[in-house]
């Protein structure tokens, strides 16, 4: 059977006031019985909490989302991408990724308090990440602490690097290369990246 997949677009930066108009066009889809729809991502990232929230709403729906990273997928981006399936994760051989360590909005002279709550504040951030790559990914918490936030820079990887982690299910063009995934099989990765089921 042929599954028609609506199509939301995340190429723009993540942030409170995106995250709005993308959480009201789900909703939408949702109100009409919408039951499969593509992700496609080509954003340079954001706010972290916004990403954040975008996972929430993304992982709560009732719509059975599959994500298609186009080109760029960085920073706050890369949590709708983790938020569904790695079998339902797909990206082309040229994308590309990027992470980093939650960073400082300080400048110029602060107190100590408000530093201490810049530093509780981006400890916490972090935490969530590696949660998440640890839920999402074949990735340790540990191994994502090392890769992603111990160099305390943006990390760039791509789309091999990404299938190895387990943070993509399947690099398009590549039908014939194993995909990671505890739940679907080659064959039926490829159906669901042609919309059918």
């Amino acid at each position: 059977m042929d599954i028609d997949y609506e199509l939301v677009q995340i190429h723009e930066d993540v942030n409170d006031s995106a995250v709005r108009g993308w959480s009201e066009q789900i909703h939408r889809l949702e109100v009409e019985g919408v039951t499969h729809a593509t992700l496609e991502i080509n954003s340079r990232g954001g706010q972290a909490q916004a990403g954040f929230a975008l996972y929430n709403r993304i992982e709560a729906s009732t719509i059975i989302f599959q994500v298609l990273v186009l080109k760029l997928c960085h920073s706050a981006a890369m949590m709708s991408l983790l938020s569904v399936p790695v079998e339902r994760r797909y990206c082309y051989p040229n994308s590309q990724f990027m992470e980093h360590p939650a960073k400082h909005e300080l400048s110029g002279l602060w107190s100590v308090v408000e530093l201490e709550r810049q530093i509780l504040r981006t400890r916490a951030i972090d935490d969530l990440t590696l949660e998440i790559y640890e839920d999402s990914t074949v990735l340790s918490r540990e191994q994502a602490y090392d890769i992603f936030i111990k160099p305390e820079k943006d990390v760039y990887f791509n789309a091999e690097q990404a299938r190895e982690w387990g943070i993509i299910g399947h690099i398009i063009g590549q039908e014939d290369r194993p995909v990671i995934s505890r739940q679907t099989t080659t064959d039926s990765v490829i159906e669901i990246i042609r919309g059918k089921a």
